[in-house]
């Protein structure tokens, strides 16, 4: 999962918001009016500050698709590698 937030996030901001969201859809095949694009990224949006963070995403999907990834960045380890 976080191969692909990488992947989609755009340049050097580590978040997505509304119009690159909508363009990542549009390339992807999934046309949908602007409002359900915003229904999307706001149940994305877990901490709710309008763009989609790597840990927004752990938080809804990742716990669906990848429920076991959060073991490997352990969060108690700080400045280690």
């Amino acid at each position: 999962m976080k191969k692909a937030f990488v992947e989609w996030k755009s340049g050097s901001n580590n978040f997505i918001e509304f119009d690159h969201f909508r363009r990542l859809m549009d390339d992807w095949g999934f046309y949908a009016k602007p409002d359900q694009v915003n229904d999307l990224l706001t149940w994305l949006d877990a901490d709710g500050d309008g763009k989609i963070s790597y840990e927004d995403m752990r938080m809804t999907v990742g716990k669906e698709i990848a429920p076991m990834e959060q073991i490997y960045f352990r969060q108690d380890n700080r400045g280690t590698k």
